[in-house]
């Protein structure tokens, strides 16, 4: 965690264990030598007290007044103060300074932690290490710190400060995950064929809605019980050292038992040992380390390889500081109170309508199978539920419930009929249980965000529970099936399509753009961008769709079981809140919600005056004529007419994101255009849709520049990874090259 800064670099640092929950605190200062953090019940104020060299007319630290008022009754000040005072350091001349620092510690009732004269900074050219690093706590927590030492042995001309201090406050356990690598399956099979052996459901059945809640809990609950007593969990070590070896071991207590001597002397006797052995360890430590990591890159397996390449990308992860409140224009720094601002920011209400009357709808067998015939809806098959629990999935994230696709995988082997009556069950009665809709929301920061303090600086990845997803699996592939056969979407919904992708959007654009020219027409064209997506569904406008398209009423009361009722516990700064209510669309990271929003919006593409072009929720209208004021003309009068329709069907546009280029060569073809909001938009030269930069003039000289660029980041980032004599071998050189060079720098080829 660095200081509230971002402009000089920074001197003071904090690392926090994963599992200890911590914030910067409310009050610490815009100062790159002196950071404030709360854990847990303590606050802790580091500082590194020296004149900034990138500051103009810099000023120790300690004088530029930036330490609060007042201190918490629980807080620990420390740091490197560069200042000797007979209090801790009896053998060194006072500094001309130290007054400045024994009036703060006065005024707030300090305790000096040192032990005087015990140094904590020496270099060989020292007779005596002096006292530089301090630590000082206030009276509320001086009683609760004990055990305080040096740590000499390093590596660093500062000594390590090590000291124990009691909490009030228990830190949050690490969830342990199933661990699946490696180990037999077989008494997962045996336990689970033993305890599903009289199962009390059948397909044939109908059954009420508590009866299929029931049944989504029998098995769940099952499954994770037979998980817990034959599949070991995870081990998490904070102190893991794969390249740590016995003779390291040996030799640092080696080293410790000479600096034991040399200390016992007063540094007077065995400094030439002492050097000596320290550079003996840390050369050994060092040329350890590059053994080991040679070791590793010599490895060919795929997950070796990416492993590797995900090492040589920074990474920087910060925890969530204090956050602005819009409400009551204050920072709020607890973890509930954030957790209030994240779910008002960003799980904001959907629109609300009127839905259909779905009460006259049966579960009657008959009348949930009359509407099969039309879309070719037939009851579930055992080839489906098998195509959905065997499948290799991409995330291996698990839900709340810590099943993985590949317990799923072993579960439906040992089991598949249990698994086929299951979910034949569910689905053809239109059900999803509410243990299956649960999800834990994992808070990360966007990138390019300055202001971290703002809640739209972060995004949420919602992990949903994998049992669920397997009849979200089986009804999105049967809803994809449709759209590719039926008029189920329009013909210009590209996105989230089978055999389609966003390259292919843009081919379609690039061809009406030629088209038009070689018939002599100018192309002009406004890309809109539907705000919220996913969570500004209105659920009842969904259902209405869903009705009027007469698709099969199993899936119309699954789709309303689906997406009411739904749960989420946000997760971050290694804690997690419990469970609570979730108002939003459709959820985040279900496989069957993209289907499920390009139904949504189908009925947005009406108009034949123009040639409308969608991909999820960037939409794109192209208007062609035989000047750039008619194509405005046009557009005004397209644009007026989808936001009506967005109205009427609860869904609404950013205009913030609004864009408007002509494609044309010449600078003169300026004509902006008037939106529905009265905002006067001009045209762009350049313009950024699905990732592809499409420029006035389609020569994607810009695009083409910035892929390189971009490859050329990649290709470094692969040649810290080998060299002549030692690395990766060619083989996994090759696959990385293909995979993550290659695929960044051909993106968008296709156009030119």
């Amino acid at each position: 965690m660095l200081p509230n800064q971002s402009l000089v670099r920074p001197r003071t640092v904090f690392y926090i264990l994963n599992r200890i929950t911590a914030n910067l605190a409310p009050n610490s200062p815009q100062d790159p030598d002196c950071i404030i953090i709360d854990v847990l019940d303590i606050q802790l104020i580091n500082i590194y007290n020296a004149i900034h060299p990138n500051i103009p007319n810099s000023i120790p630290t300690l004088q530029r007044d930036i330490l609060p008022s007042t201190l918490k009754n629980r807080s620990i000040l420390l740091g490197d103060f560069n200042t000797h005072h007979p209090w801790w350091d009896p053998l060194q001349n006072q500094s001309s300074n130290a007054s400045i620092l024994i009036d703060i510690t006065e005024k707030h009732s300090l305790s000096l932690l040192n032990t005087p004269g015990e140094g904590t900074f020496y270099r060989p050219n020292m007779i005596t290490p002096s006292v530089l690093d301090l630590t000082f706590a206030t009276q509320g927590i001086v009683n609760k710190i004990e055990d305080w030492q040096t740590l000499p042995d390093l590596g660093s001309d500062h000594f390590g400060v090590l000291f124990t201090v009691t909490s009030n406050q228990s830190i949050h356990p690490t969830v342990q995950r199933f661990n699946t690598k490696n180990i037999k399956w077989d008494k997962f099979t045996k336990g689970l064929q033993n305890a599903f052996i009289n199962f009390p459901y059948s397909r044939e059945s109908l059954y009420t809605t508590q009866d299929l809640e029931q049944l989504g809990e029998l098995f769940t609950n099952t499954i994770v019980e037979i998980a817990n007593q034959t599949i070991p969990k995870s081990k998490v070590s904070t102190n893991s050292k794969p390249w740590w070896n016995e003779d390291l071991k040996a030799l640092r207590k080696e080293m410790q038992r000479i600096n034991r001597l040399a200390k016992a002397s007063g540094y007077t006797l065995f400094q030439k040992e002492l050097k000596d052995t320290r550079n003996q360890y840390f050369n050994l430590v060092k040329s350890t380390k590059t053994k080991h990591w040679n070791k590793f890159l010599e490895k060919e397996d795929t997950q070796s390889i990416f492993k590797a390449m995900s090492y040589t990308k920074g990474k920087y992860s910060q925890l969530v500081p204090s956050l602005y409140n819009s409400e009551t224009k204050e920072l709020e720094s607890t973890f509930q109170d954030k957790c209030n601002i994240f779910r008002r920011a960003l799980f904001p209400p959907p629109p609300q309508s009127e839905g259909p009357n779905l009460d006259h709808l049966s579960t009657d067998s008959s009348y949930l199978n009359s509407s099969r015939v039309k879309w070719d809806w037939p009851s579930l098959t055992q080839e489906e539920v098998k195509r959905a629990c065997t499948s290799k999935i991409k995330g291996k994230t698990p839900g709340p419930d810590l099943i993985t696709q590949d317990i799923i995988f072993q579960a439906y082997l040992a089991v598949p009929y249990i698994f086929y009556t299951v979910y034949s069950i569910l689905i053809n009665q239109g059900h999803h249980p509410k243990i299956w809709k649960q999800a834990t929301g994992f808070i990360l920061k966007k990138p390019k965000k300055p202001n971290d303090s703002l809640p739209k600086a972060y995004r949420v990845i919602s992990l949903l529970n994998c049992l669920g997803k397997v009849s979200e699996r089986i009804l999105a592939q049967r809803l994809s099936f449709l759209a590719e056969t039926t008029s189920l979407l329009h013909n210009s919904q590209i996105g989230s399509r089978l055999y389609k992708s966003a390259i292919d959007a843009a081919l379609v654009l690039q061809n009406e753009v030629e088209v038009n020219k070689a018939n002599k027409l100018k192309t002009s064209a406004l890309f809109l961008d539907i705000k919220g997506a996913f969570d500004h569904v209105a659920k009842n406008r969904l259902l209405q769709v869903l009705v009027q398209l007469e698709l099969p009423i199993c899936l119309i009361l699954w789709v309303k079981s689906f997406v009411e009722d739904r749960i989420i516990s946000l997760s971050f700064n290694n804690e997690t809140e419990a469970f609570q209510p979730l108002n939003t669309g459709i959820p985040q990271g279900s496989p069957i919600s993209p289907i499920l929003f390009l139904i949504y919006i189908r009925d947005l593409f009406k108009s034949q005056n123009i040639k409308p072009l969608s991909y999820m929720d960037d939409i794109s209208l192209i208007a062609a004529s035989k000047s750039f004021k008619t194509n405005i003309k046009i557009l005004e009068r397209e644009v007026t007419k989808l936001v009506d329709l967005g109205t009427e069907y609860c869904i609404s546009f950013d205009i913030d994101k609004t864009e408007l280029i002509h494609f044309s060569t010449s600078k003169k073809d300026s004509i902006p255009i008037t939106l529905p909001d009265r905002t006067v938009l001009a045209p762009k030269r350049l313009i950024r849709w699905l990732g592809i930069y499409f420029d006035s003039s389609l020569k994607f000289k810009e695009h083409r520049s910035i892929r390189t660029s971009e490859g050329k980041q990649m290709l470094g980032r692969l040649n810290r990874l080998t060299t002549v004599t030692r690395g990766l071998s060619p083989f996994a050189i090759r696959q990385l090259y293909l995979a993550c060079v290659t695929s960044v720098t051909d993106y968008g080829s296709e156009l030119w």
